[in-house]
């Protein structure tokens, strides 16, 4: 079967995503603030435990983004 892709559910994988990505996003930034606060860090080791932290927050959104794209456009949740 064919994908359905509409304004519809382009707009669903939009809202779907970005909601999960924000919260994604929200805890990475907390636990970055947390170990930078914790261990007393400051300059480059903040500017490193960020993108330790950013790698998998990046993953984590791009599959979200795949799933939430899978899910809106599937044949099987599309009966109109």
């Amino acid at each position: 079967m064919e994908r359905v892709i509409t304004t519809r559910s382009i707009f669903g994988v939009i809202t779907a995503a970005s909601y999960i990505i924000s919260k994604i996003l929200a805890i990475g930034i907390g636990v970055v603030w947390f170990a930078v606060e914790f261990f007393g860090l400051g300059g480059i080791s903040t500017v490193i435990v960020s993108l330790i932290v950013a790698a998998p927050c990046l993953w984590a959104s791009v599959i979200v983004t795949r799933m939430a794209y899978d899910a809106e456009t599937a044949p099987e949740n599309n009966m109109y």
